[in-house]
């Protein structure tokens, strides 16, 4: 386990960032033990855990680290983690029937992240948070899919009228089923069609593997292509959870021996998207403790950039400020975050047209809401009139 070279705000955080680590050592565990001896506030801690998306994966390792977990100050923490753990078991199961209702009607579907990570990386699917289950589809699939799961009682939560618009620069469409209990979410890219990547899903398709999941067989990404979607997965929502570097710490610890090494680093150059590799990897040692090989660590230490974008991920990860999916950095810091991870001009510029599209949607979107709340102010005065 490599030793922290930063300091946490608070001592929940960092009992929070030493139990979240995806294995744990002797020294681990006696650090946790030796900050849990320290003034926790365990609601506080439990909260965090649940925005982070590591409850599960924070609870076995201070059970592990022989953490008494009876006593009352600690329920918070028990009760998030054993929720966690049910209800994942209960989305691998819906995963399951979707996928079938999908093979049923000739639908390619891979499920990415969420409970088949869960699996195959962290090896308990109680250990990794998810809310949703996201669908790698094709993108000529997405009417078949959408009517698919309007079917099975699922609604898309766009509006009818602006799906369209959006399906010109989108990667992505959520739905929830009619109970409110399932989200899923249909992507055919990863991430908006402006945004240059250094992968493409028809490669992803091409170069799939089948793992076996919960007795089911699963498509899935390619071990070097899962390492590039979860860096990508973190880079566009700018690391801003503890989960998605736990996730890449997870899956170097499990896979990192297995990589094609040469090959990661060649689709990663291919793509001008070393940096947003280099970047997931060092936020996999030095927060995760992840053993990286040889080959990409010399490329990790060699990459001023990366270091440097770490940094500034810590900085804001524990900032309570803003909860959203993009942290607490601020629309310019973000665009600075952008511009800094990508190595070549023509990646950090958004492609003309869906960036357009995209505009031209926001706007139009924004002036029908303005218009719609005109209205009622004037019905709203007339009645009262």
């Amino acid at each position: 386990m490599s030793t922290l070279h930063f300091s946490c705000s608070s001592p929940e955080h960092a009992l929070l960032l030493a139990a979240s680590r995806p294995c744990l050592d002797t020294e681990g565990a006696e650090r946790i033990v030796e900050l849990s001896k320290g003034p926790i506030n365990w609601d506080y801690l439990s909260k965090q855990a649940a925005h982070h998306g590591t409850s599960g994966l924070a609870y076995a390792n201070m059970y592990a680290a022989g953490l008494r977990l009876d006593v009352a100050q600690v329920a918070p923490v028990v009760r998030i983690a054993r929720d966690t753990g049910n209800r994942n078991l209960y989305l691998q199961g819906e995963l399951i029937k979707i996928l079938a209702a999908f093979q049923t009607h000739h639908i390619p579907a891979m499920p990415i992240k969420g409970p088949v990570l869960a699996v195959t990386v962290y090896g308990d699917l109680a250990y990794r948070q998810f809310s949703d289950l996201d669908l790698l589809i094709h993108e000529h699939d997405i009417g078949q899919a959408r009517a698919l799961l309007g079917r099975a009682g699922f609604r898309c939560i766009r509006h009818p009228q602006w799906i369209e618009p959006y399906l010109s620069f989108a990667h992505e469409l959520d739905f929830i089923r009619d109970d409110g209990d399932i989200h899923v979410d249909l992507q055919w890219r990863f991430g908006k069609k402006w945004l240059a990547l250094p992968i493409t899903p028809e490669h992803v398709w091409k170069r799939s593997r089948s793992v076996c999941v919960g007795g089911q067989q699963l498509t899935q990404p390619s071990l070097e292509d899962t390492a590039l979607i979860l860096c990508i997965h973190g880079y566009r929502h700018f690391w801003s959870r503890l989960k998605w570097i736990i996730d890449m710490a997870a899956f170097m610890n499990r896979f990192g021996g297995q990589l094609d090494s040469a090959e990661l680093l060649e689709r990663a150059r291919a793509g001008g998207g070393v940096t947003l590799l280099t970047l997931g990897l060092w936020l996999a040692r030095e927060i995760g403790g992840a053993a990286i090989p040889s080959t990409l660590l010399r490329c990790v230490d060699a990459d001023i950039r990366a270091s440097r974008l770490g940094r500034a991920v810590i900085d804001h990860l524990y900032r309570d400020a803003t909860p959203g999916p993009r942290g607490s950095q601020g629309t310019m810091n973000n665009v600075i975050f952008h511009w800094t991870a990508r190595e070549r001009l023509r990646d950090r510029l958004p492609l003309p047209g869906p960036f357009a599209a995209h505009g031209t949607y926001v706007l139009r979107r924004r002036m029908h809401h303005h218009i719609r709340r005109l209205l009622r102010h004037r019905s709203t005065s007339a009645k009262s009139e």
